[in-house]
C-alpha cells in the first residue's frame, strides 16, 4: 500500500544508491512515481557516489542486474510450471517491470539536475528544501 501510495506524492526526496537501484521494492517505488504524472517535476533525487548512473556502461550493468533476475524467474517458471505463479507470481511482476522500464527511468534520473550529499551537507539542504517548498 505505501509503495503505491508514494508514487501519488507532490515531492519526493530519492536517494539513489547501488543499493537502491538493485532493490526491486524500491524500483517498484521508483516506477511508481515515474508512472504518475510529472516524475521529473516531483521528484528530487540526491546520487549516492555509489550510483553509477551517470556513464553508459555501469548503466548496462543495472540492467544486466534486472535482466538477469528476471531470467532467473522465467527458469524458475520453466522448470516448475504454472504451480510457480502462485508463488512467484508478484515477484515476477515486479522484475519484468523494473527490466522493461529501467532505461528511461534511470535516463531521466541521470539528467535531472541532482546533487551528491556532500553538496547538500555543505548547504545544510537548503536547496533541497527550499525545492520542495515550492513544489508543494
Amino acid at each position: 500500500e505505501f509503495m503505491n501510495r508514494i508514487g501519488h506524492g507532490n515531492g519526493i526526496v530519492v536517494v539513489v544508491s547501488d543499493k537502491y537501484l538493485r532493490s526491486p521494492y524500491c524500483m517498484y517505488e521508483l516506477l511508481e512515481i515515474y508512472r504518475n504524472r510529472e516524475f521529473t517535476k516531483r521528484i528530487f533525487p540526491i546520487v549516492m557516489s555509489d550510483a553509477t548512473i551517470f556513464e553508459p556502461i555501469p548503466r548496462l550493468a543495472y540492467l544486466k542486474h534486472w535482466k538477469d533476475k528476471k531470467d532467473e524467474l522465467d527458469m524458475a517458471i520453466r522448470d516448475f510450471g504454472a504451480d510457480a505463479i502462485t508463488v512467484i507470481g508478484d515477484d515476477y511482476k515486479i522484475y519484468k517491470r523494473v527490466f522493461d522500464n529501467f532505461g528511461e527511468v534511470v535516463s531521466i534520473l541521470k539528467d535531472i539536475n541532482s546533487l551528491s550529499p556532500d553538496m547538500h551537507q555543505s548547504t545544510d539542504f537548503e536547496a533541497l528544501v527550499a525545492a520542495i517548498k515550492t513544489q508543494i
